[in-house]
Formats: structure tokens, C-alpha cells, sequence
């Protein structure tokens, strides 16, 4: 049996959700007639106490009218974040294999679920895919071009070289009892990194991972106020995680060796005088990855210094 797993926030799932019950619906058709037998399969949206009343009852609305297909609705009463949101999705199934998808993905692929299917039992753990949107929305043109950036590092080739380095949880299938033996580090209470986690975790405990071509579009595109806001939370939960996330992130490395070679205040009074126009530069139409780096490099220093909170 294949369990779907959607943790959601503030976020509209209807295309998505159904779009992924319309392929388990055409895939149970298509194994039934080649006498594969049952395709069983379940559908688990978990919000995560949404703010945007609006959105989280339309989403509910559909789950419920989906529910003779396997749809199952979760609610939290408070925010858990997203690595105890899937940790809880991940007890709730009831399948073999645990297909989890972001909220924020869009399908763009007619044989999606058909691919994940064939290679369930390539490895412990079978990685699918992000796409950028093919158009960058206007006022996204950080997150967009960040996300392009990273395009040559996931291709099914490169990610196969790479395979605990490239996990993503943004589409990735898990056999069940991985994710019960392995969940997601529940120190990630806000964003950022618990992928990162996962894949160190996987490798060190022995799991195995092959990547496919599965791909879904990341469609979610953050405008860049938004995502200077959300690498700022992803920085403060990389300062509280020890040992080898600290390894493993060549940012916190880079900062380190400035802590090491003494270099921090000199860093952190440069970057003083010039994060007002970094923020102007990377807020604009044009954005710089160069100084994306420098204001991340900048910010953690701030953060691991005790200046910010």
C-alpha cells in the first residue's frame, strides 16, 4: 500500500491533492489491466493549525470530498513545525511505502506516481525531483534565481553521485519503516534543515538512497521579503544544531574558520555597514547570489554571536 503524505500550512492544496488522487486512480486502473493486481493507496493532508481560516477550510472541504478515495483530513490545534508534522503523518499511515510531497508542489508529469511506483524498491529511499517554474513571478526573483542556480546539482546523474547530499524532501518516498526507525529531527521546529538532517542520518545509520526522475514543480515561489525572512529563521535553527550539521553546512564551517582565525568582530563591523545595502540590493529586481551569501555568512555570524534572537 502507498501512503501520500501532504504536511501543509497556509497553503492551497486542491490542485495538487487532486491531481495526486486522479493519478492513483489512473494507476490503479492501468496495474488492474496489465494483472498487477490492487494498487492500494491513501491520501494524508496534515495542517498544521494554518492561520488562513479561509484556505485551511477549503483544502479540509476537498479532503473530505475525496475521502471515498482514500483522502484522510488531519488538523493540528497548535503549530508542531514541519519535522513533527511528518513525523505524525508518518505514524498515521497505513501503507508499506510513504510518498511525501510538499504542500507547495504542483504535478507536472502525467506518469508522476507510475515512476515512483517502478523504483519503490530501488532503496530505502527513492528521491524524486524539483523543478523551478519555467517563468520567474514577479517580486520572487531571489528565490527563483537561488532555485536556478541549484538546477546543475539535481540532475538525476549529479544526485546519484551525490545521494545523502542531495536528499530532498520536497518529493521523496520512504519505506515506512524507515521513517519510524529514523523521524525527523523534531529540534527543526521552524524552518529549515531537517532534510539536511534526515540525509545525514540515513547515511550514518546505513540506509540506502537512489534518486529518479520524478519531478514536480516547486510553484510555491517565495516573494523576497518572505525568503530573506525564512533563510533568517533557517540560519537561527542551523546555529542550534551540533555536530555534524555543523560539519556538513560549508556555512557554518566558513564561519567558524573567521571565529578561529579571530576575524569575527572585523567581519561583523564590516557587515554592520554594509547589511542596509545588501538588504536594498537583494529586496530589488535583480538580486545577486554573491551578496546572498554574504548576507547569510553575515547573519549567522550575528546569530552565533549572540546579537540576534
Amino acid at each position: 500500500m502507498l501512503s501520500i503524505l501532504i504536511p501543509a500550512f497556509n497553503y492551497d492544496v486542491r490542485s495538487l491533492l487532486q491531481a495526486l488522487v486522479d493519478q492513483c486512480r489512473q494507476l490503479s486502473t492501468a496495474l488492474a489491466a496489465e494483472g498487477q493486481g490492487r494498487f492500494a493507496y491513501e491520501v494524508l493532508l496534515a495542517d498544521d493549525a494554518s492561520t488562513d481560516a479561509a484556505l485551511e477550510t477549503a483544502n479540509r472541504t476537498l479532503a473530505e470530498q475525496l475521502a471515498a478515495d482514500g483522502v484522510r483530513y488531519l488538523r493540528q490545534t497548535s503549530n508542531m513545525g514541519r519535522a513533527r508534522n511528518c513525523n505524525l503523518l508518518a505514524r498515521e499511515a497505513r501503507g508499506e511505502y510513504c510518498l511525501l510531497i510538499d504542500c507547495d508542489a504542483l504535478v507536472c508529469e502525467p506518469d508522476f506516481l507510475r515512476r515512483y511506483y517502478e523504483a519503490r524498491d530501488r532503496a530505502d529511499v527513492v528521491v524524486g525531483a524539483l523543478r523551478n517554474p519555467a517563468v520567474c513571478p514577479r517580486g520572487c526573483e531571489l528565490r527563483w534565481r537561488y532555485e536556478q542556480a541549484a538546477m546543475p546539482r539535481r540532475s538525476v546523474a549529479y544526485r546519484a553521485a551525490h545521494p545523502y547530499e542531495s536528499l530532498s524532501t520536497f518529493n521523496v518516498l520512504f519505506h515506512r519503516r524507515v521513517l519510524l526507525d529514523l523521524p525527523f529531527d523534531e529540534r527543526c521546529t521552524e524552518y529549515g534543515y531537517e532534510d539536511a538532517l534526515m540525509g545525514i542520518n540515513l547515511q550514518l545509520n546505513g540506509y540506502s538512497i537512489a534518486h529518479i526522475d520524478a519531478p514536480l514543480i516547486h510553484n510555491g515561489m517565495d516573494r523576497n521579503a518572505d525568503f530573506l525572512r525564512k533563510t533568517e529563521t533557517g540560519l537561527r535553527t542551523l546555529s542550534r544544531l551540533t555536530g555534524p550539521m555543523q560539519e556538513h553546512s560549508a556555512l557554518a564551517r566558513l564561519c567558524e574558520r573567521i571565529t578561529r582565525w579571530h576575524l569575527r568582530p572585523l567581519v561583523l563591523a564590516g557587515y554592520g555597514l554594509l547589511r542596509p545595502l545588501l538588504r536594498w540590493q537583494l529586496l530589488g529586481r535583480r538580486p545577486a547570489l554573491a551578496c546572498f551569501f554574504a548576507y547569510k555568512a553575515g547573519e549567522y555570524l550575528r546569530i552565533t554571536a549572540g546579537a540576534v534572537r
